[in-house]
């Protein structure tokens, strides 16, 4: 399967994991953009300042939460979710 930006999974609400020992999982801040940025554009193949106009409108939105994944102070992941009335695409 290829990385599809426009690919998304359904959660049960409440579901929750357990990250890696070493691995923190946090909200992602408009701080974060650079690093957010640089990891889904290593991930998808995409020039980082397209990414960048993806992701800078996700994480100043009340719609989307973008978490990152870090380890040893360094994002190394990253996902994002985003609410919506009824169904969404």
């Amino acid at each position: 399967m290829t990385p599809d930006r426009s690919t998304s999974r359904r959660c049960a609400r409440g579901t929750a994991t357990v990250a890696p020992s070493g691995c923190s999982i946090r909200v992602a801040t408009p701080a974060d953009l650079d690093a957010v940025a640089g990891v889904d554009a290593e991930a998808f193949g995409e020039p980082t300042q397209l990414i960048r106009s993806w992701v800078e409108p996700e994480l100043e939105s009340d719609a989307c939460r973008v978490v990152v994944a870090e380890v040893g102070g360094s994002v190394v992941g990253c996902a994002t979710g985003t609410s919506s009335d009824g169904w969404a695409g």
